[in-house]
């Protein structure tokens, strides 16, 4: 059954072959029949002439064609006018930019010229987690991030970081842990998209996340070794940028500085504070309740890994103090060196400090603690022929003592925010950052 099955199908193909065959046969039969009709109906009309016909008449335009290529491609040794073919090229890519490229509104009516806008030129003053951080938000507002590679407006401003530090003491505080906010990690992960930031960070550790994505990611160049502690110096920054960035903390700048700008501190109500520090100790904040009439508090504050401190809040002002003590193993010792006529009640208790915490490498000091604020956070320096708005951010413009707590949350808010509010493609002034 099968070899007639198939026997069957072979001549079911051959038919289907021929009728194809003679199918194709016919329709070349009816195109040459309706082919000698026109020929009788028109019978003054040759096709194969027509074509030839047409032939003669495109020869001599191709011909034309050709040569005035020849004469328009330079001759091999003829001499091309640089200049021109400069200024040619130039203008053409102004061109294309104008197209692709959307002006602020301020820009619109004073740039519809051959001209060009060209990009602000921006000074962070100071490479620490402030100065890093709005160098970030300065570039990321004019950029978009694919994979590895940077995609930058051409307006976007041209961002410089200068700082004081050689690459010896560079973040290098790994002893100081900053406390990260649930907002402010938020922040820093979804403005660089990845998941580098934590709530408890060592100081040094964000500098370096940062300076990462600075240098890999946004692909600019690592902070430049530069100080300006100087009005001079601040002067010749100014005069050579659009704008000044001043994150240099809260003593970056001197005071004979802050006057002459008319951005001096004030200060709250201080506290005179003595603060130990000293290695092997909590790993946790303690706060620790002195006996009754000493008349100030004491905070054991942790570090990274094992260093600490000790910090003696709101001792009496009257004391006869030192500003600071040599290395002892004793928080007694050390209270001894630093205060004059030590009460013996309070040499004993720190002692009895000493053996509960096991501290080791104790070191005092004195400062004096108070929340701090600048009289203008935005001014105008004069360098040369030219204005130069000067923008103080950090701990620069303003922050509260260390044992309440880390400012680093408050100042990525508030410079996100500064940023994100300014428009920074236009020329820059003190009105583009208020």
């Amino acid at each position: 059954l099968a070899q007639v099955f198939l026997s069957c199908m072979d001549d079911a193909q051959r038919a289907l072959k021929r009728v194809r065959k003679r199918l194709r046969q016919e329709r070349k039969q009816l195109r040459e029949e309706r082919r000698k009709e026109e020929v009788v109906r028109f019978p003054h009309f040759d096709p194969d002439a027509f074509r030839e016909r047409l032939k003669d008449l495109r020869r001599p335009l191709r011909r034309a064609s050709s040569e005035e290529k020849e004469e328009d491609k330079p001759r091999r040794g003829a001499s091309v006018d640089v200049s021109d073919f400069r200024r040619a090229t130039v203008a053409r890519v102004q061109s294309q930019l104008r197209q692709r490229v959307r002006l602020p509104k301020g820009l619109q009516a004073s740039h519809t010229s051959d001209a060009l806008p060209t990009p602000q030129r921006i000074a962070v003053i100071g490479g620490g987690p402030v100065g890093l951080w709005t160098a970030i938000q300065l570039k990321k507002k004019h950029c978009r991030i694919h994979g590895t590679k940077a995609l930058y407006d051409p307006l976007a401003p041209i961002v410089d970081i200068f700082e004081k530090r050689g690459e010896d003491t560079y973040m290098t505080r790994h002893d100081i842990t900053i406390g990260l906010a649930a907002m402010t990690q938020k922040l820093l992960n979804r403005t660089i998209g990845r998941r580098w930031f934590i709530s408890a960070h060592p100081l040094s550790e964000i500098e370096q996340n940062l300076l990462r994505y600075w240098t890999e990611f946004l692909k600019q160049e690592r902070p430049a070794n530069r100080s300006v502690s100087t009005m001079e110096d601040l002067r010749t920054v100014a005069s050579e940028y659009d704008a000044v960035i001043v994150a240099s903390g809260r003593r970056g700048l001197p005071d004979e500085c802050r006057e002459e700008l008319g951005c001096e501190m004030r200060y709250g109500a201080q506290d005179v504070c003595l603060v130990f520090s000293f290695t092997h100790g909590l790993c946790d904040e303690v706060v620790l309740n002195p006996p009754q009439g000493m008349g100030f508090r004491v905070l054991v504050r942790a570090g990274h890994g094992t260093q600490a401190w000790l910090w003696c809040i709101g001792v009496p002002k009257d004391w006869e103090t030192k500003r600071q003590s040599g290395t002892t193993n004793c928080f007694g010792e050390a209270f001894r060196e630093l205060v004059a006529d030590a009460d013996p009640a309070v040499v004993a208790y720190l002692t009895s400090i000493t053996t509960r915490l096991k501290a080791q490498e104790i070191t005092g000091r004195v400062v004096e603690a108070a929340v701090w604020l600048a009289d203008n956070p935005v001014l105008d320096l004069k360098a040369g022929d030219r204005v130069t708005p000067v923008v103080l951010v950090g701990d620069a413009l303003c922050g509260k003592p260390f044992y309440t707590g880390s400012t680093l949350n408050h100042h990525f808010a508030d410079v996100a925010e500064m940023v994100q509010s300014c428009e920074i493609r236009t020329q820059l002034s003190c009105d583009s950052f208020l």
